[in-house]
């Protein structure tokens, strides 16, 4: 497992100060939300998304993912109406050119209010949501790129809230543009037993979210095993980027690295039994 962290840990003014501190604290990718960088990422011209990438990569870094990815477009919804689900679509296809101008090979479809499925049973809404996505799963391979369904709990979403349903999502899509992301403050939510969940979807995950409710601090609930987390991943072979999801702390300056010294101890030191 390689570590990664989110550019949601600082302000867009203390950037380049991180991006410059990262490889001193092995580490070496970066999860970027394209709308903490344009206030509407698609609008941005291609020229300018490139020139973004080299300039991380001027530090000895390089964009692994992209998350957030409907923040500046609320308004698009899942299962209102079938122009709606079009709209969404369309709008995703656009932001597999972002990511692939970005270089990023993972793109994390979270954006619970986005994808409300109602009064839909989950089958019916698993069946609607794998017409939508499976045109944007063959765009995001066409950028280089694989679009990732995010499972976040029921205190979150309705709609693909365990990785059992994730998984099942990923079957109907079925493309090699489209895959599974978990979210560790998602599965301390799930009824399973992690040892079953993790070797059952080990397979399809694509990438990893170090996270805690309310994107704190790792560690900081008490609620998140991560260390049995770490364990198990490592366990089952998963050999992927595992992502720090921390909200910009107090004291960011500090925070990041503590958060990176933790998140090495769970999850990049682990080695499979």
């Amino acid at each position: 497992m390689t570590l990664c962290i989110s550019n949601i840990a600082w302000t867009r003014e203390q950037e380049d100060g991180f991006l410059a501190q990262l490889p001193g604290l092995e580490c070496q990718l970066l999860e970027v939300a394209p709308s903490k960088i344009w206030p509407e990422p698609v609008a941005a011209p291609p020229a300018e998304r490139q020139a973004y990438r080299a300039h991380v990569e001027s530090f000895g870094l390089r964009i692994v993912s992209i998350q957030a990815l409907l923040y500046s477009r609320p308004d698009l919804r899942m299962f209102v109406s079938p122009e709606g689900d079009r709209a969404l679509g369309r709008y995703l296809v656009e932001l597999c050119r972002v990511a692939g101008d970005l270089g990023a090979k993972v793109m994390i479809l979270g954006s619970p209010k986005n994808r409300r499925r109602g009064l839909l049973t989950e089958q019916e809404a698993a069946a609607r949501a794998a017409e939508i996505l499976a045109p944007v799963a063959a765009a995001a391979a066409d950028s280089g790129t694989q679009l990732c369904i995010e499972p976040l709990g029921p205190s979150e979403a309705d709609f693909i809230t365990t990785a059992s349903e994730g998984l099942e999502l990923v079957r109907l899509v079925n493309h090699p543009g489209f895959g599974l992301h978990l979210d560790a403050k998602a599965l301390s939510e799930e009824p399973g037993d992690l040892d079953v969940i993790l070797r059952q979807a080990v397979a399809s995950i694509r990438h990893f979210h170090i996270s805690e409710p309310s994107l704190g601090m790792p560690g900081a609930s008490g609620l998140v095993d991560h260390a049995r987390l770490g364990r198990l991943l490592a366990q089952y072979g998963y050999v992927g980027a595992t992502s720090i999801e921390m909200s910009c702390q107090d004291d960011p300056r500090s925070a990041v690295p503590l958060a990176l010294a933790r998140a090495r101890q769970w999850y990049v030191g682990m080695r499979k039994s």
